[in-house]
C-alpha cells in the first residue's frame, strides 16, 4: 500500500502533469497564448482529475462480527438427534441461503436429508410443532427479531436445552 499510494502514485501525478505542461507549451508556441497560462491550466487540470482519486482513504477499518457458522454447523450435525437419522429442524435467525447448507453438508460431503433448514423469512410456528427436535442458532442481532420471543414460542410445545450460550445454540425436544 505504501509503495503504490505514497510513492508510485504521486510520481504518476508529476509525470502526467509534466507531460501535459509539455503538450500545452508546444500548443502555446504555435498560438498566441502565454506559456504561464498554459502551465497553470495544465497543473489545475491534473489536480482536478487525479487528486480526488488520490485522496481516498487508504486503510479502512472494517468492523466485522465473528460468526462461527462452520463451528455451529459441526456442533448441530454431531448431535445424536441428528446422527441417529431423526427428522430435525434447524432454525437460523439470518438468511444464509446455500451458505448455511454448505456448512451443514460440509461442502456436500455429508448427507443432511433428515435436516430441514428454516430462516426468519420462512419462520413458521405451525411447521415447528411438527418436528420432535428443533435446533435454533441465533445470529445477527440487528433488531429484526426478538430471541426471547422466538425461544418462548418454541418452548410452548418443546422443552429447551441450551447447547452453547455463547454461540446462542438451543435445542428443543417436543413435549410428549
Amino acid at each position: 500500500v505504501n509503495r503504490y499510494f505514497f510513492s508510485l502514485y504521486p510520481m504518476l501525478i508529476l509525470f502526467f502533469g509534466a507531460t501535459l505542461v509539455e503538450i500545452y507549451e508546444r500548443i502555446a508556441n504555435r498560438s498566441a497564448s502565454s506559456k504561464k497560462t498554459v502551465a497553470v491550466v495544465s497543473v489545475l487540470l491534473v489536480l482536478t482529475i487525479l487528486i480526488p482519486n488520490y485522496a481516498v482513504e487508504v486503510v479502512k477499518k472494517v468492523n466485522t462480527e465473528y460468526e462461527p457458522f462452520e463451528e455451529v454447523a459441526e456442533i448441530i450435525v454431531s448431535r445424536p438427534e441428528v446422527t441417529n437419522g431423526g427428522d430435525v429442524l434447524v432454525i437460523n435467525t439470518t438468511n444464509c441461503g446455500k451458505g448455511w447448507d454448505y456448512y451443514l453438508t460440509k461442502n456436500n460431503s455429508r448427507d443432511i436429508s433428515n435436516i430441514k433448514t428454516m430462516d426468519l423469512l420462512s419462520y413458521s410456528r405451525s411447521e415447528i410443532v411438527s418436528y420432535d427436535t428443533v435446533f435454533l442458532y441465533a445470529v445477527h442481532f440487528d433488531g429484526s427479531f426478538s430471541l426471547d420471543k422466538i425461544r418462548e414460542e418454541i418452548s410452548q410445545t418443546h422443552v429447551e436445552t441450551i447447547i452453547d450460550i455463547e454461540k446462542n445454540i438451543f435445542k428443543y425436544q417436543k413435549i410428549k
